[in-house]
């Protein structure tokens, strides 16, 4: 019985050590290899260029192809780059961000990003609608003010 108990007790113990192994050390280095996963898993051009292509559905037919050439190359990609690999190691764990370069590197998370610019697309006129209903009822919940006239000495 002792033998069976010690052994259960070794047997967790390894298992809790191993456990704690896989977890990425969350230091300066694993965050930034991390990221650096994250976006080879998301590129941010390929990502550029499709925001770029759902926006032009904005602009009419016959200067669509203008508007996305211009836009995606007057776009500053490595400093974008650059600044999305700075602010990824800042806000998120090197565990965080590898669950995030797993999931986007991943057949189902880069089928999930395709839909992701349209789901966008479709959604930000909606949010836009609400967000300036939401304005004008703060604006008109304000008590409107005149501004009052002094008369200036003379």
């Amino acid at each position: 019985m002792k033998k069976r108990l010690l052994r259960s007790a070794l047997v967790t113990i390894i298992c809790l050590q191993s456990t704690a192994l896989i977890a990425a050390d969350d230091t300066m280095d694993t965050r930034r290899r991390e990221a650096e996963r994250y976006l080879q898993a998301l590129p941010p051009k390929e990502m550029f260029a499709d925001m770029a292509e759902k926006m032009a559905v904005n602009v009419p037919p016959p200067e669509r192809e203008k508007f996305k050439q211009t836009l995606t190359s007057q776009l500053n990609i490595p400093a974008l780059s650059r600044a999305m690999h700075d602010a990824l190691v800042k806000y998120f764990t090197a565990d965080e961000l590898k669950a995030l370069a797993d999931f986007y590197g991943s057949p189902v998370g880069k089928s999930a990003m395709k839909k992701f610019p349209s789901y966008m697309a479709e959604l930000m006129p909606k949010i836009e609608r609400e967000i300036i209903k939401a304005q004008a009822k703060v604006n008109q919940a304000q008590p409107s003010v005149t501004p009052t006239t002094t008369p200036t000495p003379r």
